[in-house]
Protein backbone atom coordinates (compact mmCIF):
# COMPACT_ATOMS: atom_id res chain seq x y z
CA UNK A 1 0.00 0.00 0.00
CA UNK A 2 2.73 2.31 0.95
CA UNK A 3 4.68 1.48 -2.40
CA UNK A 4 1.64 2.03 -4.08
CA UNK A 5 0.70 5.26 -2.94
CA UNK A 6 4.32 6.41 -3.21
CA UNK A 7 4.25 5.48 -7.10
CA UNK A 8 1.01 7.73 -6.96
CA UNK A 9 3.07 10.89 -5.71
CA UNK A 10 6.03 10.01 -7.81
CA UNK A 11 3.36 10.29 -10.42
CA UNK A 12 1.61 13.45 -9.91
CA UNK A 13 4.95 14.82 -9.72
CA UNK A 14 5.74 14.08 -12.97
CA UNK A 15 2.64 15.76 -14.04
CA UNK A 16 2.99 18.86 -15.24
CA UNK A 17 -0.81 20.74 -15.52
CA UNK A 18 -1.37 24.03 -17.13
CA UNK A 19 -4.67 25.55 -16.65
CA UNK A 20 -5.36 28.92 -18.17
CA UNK A 21 -9.02 31.57 -18.33
CA UNK A 22 -8.91 33.16 -21.82
CA UNK A 23 -11.02 36.02 -22.42
CA UNK A 24 -12.02 37.62 -25.32
CA UNK A 25 -13.53 40.98 -24.04
CA UNK A 26 -16.07 42.63 -25.56
CA UNK A 27 -20.09 44.04 -24.03
CA UNK A 28 -20.42 39.81 -25.15
CA UNK A 29 -17.57 38.22 -22.93
CA UNK A 30 -16.48 34.77 -24.64
CA UNK A 31 -15.13 32.99 -21.55
CA UNK A 32 -12.69 29.72 -21.13
CA UNK A 33 -10.52 27.59 -18.63
CA UNK A 34 -8.56 24.99 -20.47
CA UNK A 35 -6.02 22.93 -18.83
CA UNK A 36 -2.97 21.19 -20.13
CA UNK A 37 -1.62 18.03 -19.07
CA UNK A 38 1.66 16.70 -20.22
CA UNK A 39 4.94 14.34 -18.85
CA UNK A 40 7.53 12.07 -20.33
CA UNK A 41 5.32 9.31 -19.04
CA UNK A 42 1.27 9.91 -19.83
CA UNK A 43 0.56 11.49 -23.69
CA UNK A 44 -0.66 14.98 -23.68
CA UNK A 45 -4.11 16.02 -22.92
CA UNK A 46 -6.40 19.35 -23.50
CA UNK A 47 -9.35 19.72 -22.07
CA UNK A 48 -12.03 22.23 -21.63
CA UNK A 49 -13.22 22.78 -17.43
CA UNK A 50 -15.91 25.06 -18.33
CA UNK A 51 -16.95 28.15 -20.89
CA UNK A 52 -19.43 30.54 -21.36
CA UNK A 53 -20.19 34.17 -21.52
CA UNK A 54 -20.38 37.49 -19.88
CA UNK A 55 -22.99 39.78 -21.79
CA UNK A 56 -24.67 42.96 -21.00
CA UNK A 57 -28.44 43.07 -19.96
CA UNK A 58 -29.17 46.53 -20.81
CA UNK A 59 -28.64 49.05 -23.86
CA UNK A 60 -25.10 50.80 -23.38
CA UNK A 61 -25.84 53.04 -26.38
CA UNK A 62 -28.22 55.06 -28.67
CA UNK A 63 -27.17 54.69 -31.84
CA UNK A 64 -29.45 57.17 -32.98
CA UNK A 65 -28.23 59.60 -31.25
CA UNK A 66 -24.71 58.67 -30.76
CA UNK A 67 -24.02 58.84 -26.82
CA UNK A 68 -24.11 56.28 -24.06
CA UNK A 69 -27.43 55.59 -23.00
CA UNK A 70 -26.38 56.28 -19.14
CA UNK A 71 -22.63 56.58 -18.00
CA UNK A 72 -23.72 55.02 -14.54
CA UNK A 73 -24.97 51.58 -16.82
CA UNK A 74 -21.94 51.40 -18.70
CA UNK A 75 -19.53 51.61 -15.70
CA UNK A 76 -21.79 49.38 -13.81
CA UNK A 77 -21.85 46.42 -16.74
CA UNK A 78 -17.87 46.59 -16.61
CA UNK A 79 -18.14 46.59 -12.92
CA UNK A 80 -20.18 43.24 -13.20
CA UNK A 81 -17.71 42.09 -15.79
CA UNK A 82 -14.98 42.03 -13.68
CA UNK A 83 -17.08 40.48 -10.77
CA UNK A 84 -17.83 37.63 -12.78
CA UNK A 85 -14.25 36.89 -14.27
CA UNK A 86 -13.48 37.20 -10.26
CA UNK A 87 -15.68 34.49 -9.94
CA UNK A 88 -14.89 31.90 -12.27
CA UNK A 89 -11.18 32.70 -11.42
CA UNK A 90 -11.78 31.73 -7.70
CA UNK A 91 -13.53 28.57 -8.91
CA UNK A 92 -11.18 27.17 -11.13
CA UNK A 93 -7.59 28.71 -10.01
CA UNK A 94 -6.00 29.45 -13.69
CA UNK A 95 -2.31 30.39 -13.63
CA UNK A 96 -2.88 32.51 -16.07
CA UNK A 97 -5.35 34.88 -17.92
CA UNK A 98 -4.85 35.37 -21.86
CA UNK A 99 -6.89 37.96 -23.54
CA UNK A 100 -7.26 38.51 -27.02
CA UNK A 101 -5.39 42.14 -27.95
CA UNK A 102 -7.96 44.62 -28.75
CA UNK A 103 -8.08 44.92 -32.70
CA UNK A 104 -6.90 49.18 -34.00
CA UNK A 105 -9.70 50.52 -36.25
CA UNK A 106 -12.01 47.90 -36.07
CA UNK A 107 -14.43 49.92 -34.06
CA UNK A 108 -14.09 53.34 -33.71
CA UNK A 109 -15.80 56.17 -31.36
CA UNK A 110 -18.52 54.78 -28.18
CA UNK A 111 -17.72 51.02 -28.80
CA UNK A 112 -14.04 51.68 -28.56
CA UNK A 113 -14.44 53.32 -25.48
CA UNK A 114 -15.78 51.00 -24.01
CA UNK A 115 -13.53 48.56 -24.85
CA UNK A 116 -11.04 50.58 -24.00
CA UNK A 117 -12.41 50.97 -20.35
CA UNK A 118 -13.14 46.98 -20.21
CA UNK A 119 -9.73 46.17 -21.26
CA UNK A 120 -8.26 48.81 -18.74
CA UNK A 121 -10.56 47.44 -15.65
CA UNK A 122 -9.94 44.14 -16.36
CA UNK A 123 -5.89 44.50 -16.43
CA UNK A 124 -6.22 45.87 -12.74
CA UNK A 125 -8.61 42.85 -12.03
CA UNK A 126 -5.99 40.45 -13.57
CA UNK A 127 -3.05 42.47 -11.92
CA UNK A 128 -5.32 42.00 -8.35
CA UNK A 129 -6.04 38.37 -8.89
CA UNK A 130 -2.68 36.91 -10.44
CA UNK A 131 -0.32 38.86 -7.72
CA UNK A 132 0.57 41.55 -9.40
CA UNK A 133 1.14 39.12 -12.73
CA UNK A 134 -0.21 40.78 -15.68
CA UNK A 135 -2.39 39.01 -18.21
CA UNK A 136 -0.49 38.10 -21.67
CA UNK A 137 -2.21 39.54 -25.14
CA UNK A 138 -2.96 37.44 -27.98
CA UNK A 139 -3.38 39.11 -30.92
CA UNK A 140 -6.71 37.96 -33.22
CA UNK A 141 -4.28 37.23 -36.25
CA UNK A 142 -1.75 34.90 -34.24
CA UNK A 143 -4.12 33.16 -32.81
CA UNK A 144 -6.00 32.40 -35.63
CA UNK A 145 -2.66 31.65 -37.84
CA UNK A 146 -1.71 29.42 -34.72
CA UNK A 147 -4.87 27.68 -34.98
CA UNK A 148 -4.64 27.22 -39.00
CA UNK A 149 -7.83 29.81 -39.71
CA UNK A 150 -7.48 29.58 -42.93
CA UNK A 151 -10.41 29.53 -45.80
CA UNK A 152 -10.61 26.28 -48.01
CA UNK A 153 -10.27 26.76 -52.11
CA UNK A 154 -14.52 25.61 -51.67
CA UNK A 155 -15.05 28.19 -49.52
CA UNK A 156 -13.08 30.79 -51.29
CA UNK A 157 -15.28 30.08 -54.28
CA UNK A 158 -18.45 29.75 -52.08
CA UNK A 159 -17.06 33.78 -50.68
CA UNK A 160 -16.36 34.92 -54.52
CA UNK A 161 -19.86 33.66 -55.87
CA UNK A 162 -21.54 35.50 -52.81
CA UNK A 163 -20.42 38.73 -55.19
CA UNK A 164 -22.37 37.05 -58.58
CA UNK A 165 -25.10 36.65 -56.81
CA UNK A 166 -24.85 32.84 -57.06
CA UNK A 167 -24.24 32.23 -52.55
CA UNK A 168 -26.07 34.54 -50.24
CA UNK A 169 -23.80 33.83 -47.41
CA UNK A 170 -20.36 34.49 -47.04
CA UNK A 171 -18.16 32.36 -44.80
CA UNK A 172 -15.99 34.43 -42.22
CA UNK A 173 -13.23 33.68 -39.29
CA UNK A 174 -16.54 33.48 -37.12
CA UNK A 175 -17.43 30.56 -39.03
CA UNK A 176 -13.82 28.88 -39.19
CA UNK A 177 -13.50 29.67 -34.73
CA UNK A 178 -16.84 27.23 -34.50
CA UNK A 179 -15.87 24.80 -36.76
CA UNK A 180 -12.56 24.41 -35.17
CA UNK A 181 -13.52 24.54 -31.52
CA UNK A 182 -16.77 22.28 -32.20
CA UNK A 183 -14.04 19.47 -34.19
CA UNK A 184 -11.41 19.87 -31.29
CA UNK A 185 -13.30 19.77 -28.37
CA UNK A 186 -16.58 17.34 -29.71
CA UNK A 187 -18.53 20.08 -29.11
CA UNK A 188 -21.73 21.43 -30.72
CA UNK A 189 -21.45 25.60 -30.87
CA UNK A 190 -23.43 27.58 -33.16
CA UNK A 191 -22.94 30.64 -35.00
CA UNK A 192 -24.43 32.26 -32.31
CA UNK A 193 -21.68 31.19 -29.83
CA UNK A 194 -19.12 32.40 -31.54
CA UNK A 195 -17.17 34.55 -28.70
CA UNK A 196 -17.12 30.73 -26.78
CA UNK A 197 -15.19 29.55 -29.63
CA UNK A 198 -12.97 32.47 -29.55
CA UNK A 199 -12.52 32.06 -26.54
CA UNK A 200 -11.49 28.29 -26.22
CA UNK A 201 -9.55 28.71 -29.75
CA UNK A 202 -7.31 31.96 -27.99
CA UNK A 203 -6.58 29.96 -24.94
CA UNK A 204 -5.75 26.66 -27.09
CA UNK A 205 -3.72 28.94 -29.32
CA UNK A 206 -1.42 30.29 -26.68
CA UNK A 207 -1.48 26.43 -25.42
CA UNK A 208 -0.12 25.50 -28.10
CA UNK A 209 2.05 27.98 -28.78
CA UNK A 210 4.32 27.41 -25.52
CA UNK A 211 4.22 23.82 -26.37
CA UNK A 212 1.72 22.21 -23.71
CA UNK A 213 0.33 20.44 -26.37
Amino acid sequence: MLLRLKSVMELAELLNKMKILSLDLSTKTGWAVIEAIQSDVICKELRIIDFDTFQKSEKLINFEAFEFEDIGKVLSFIESLCINITNVFHKHSPKAIIIEQTNSGKYFGLIQKILEWIHYRVLITSLRLLDGKPPIYLASSEWRKIMDLRLTKEQKKHNKDIKSGIEKKKVTVKHLAVQKANELFNLNLKMKDNDKADAILLGTAYLKKNGYF
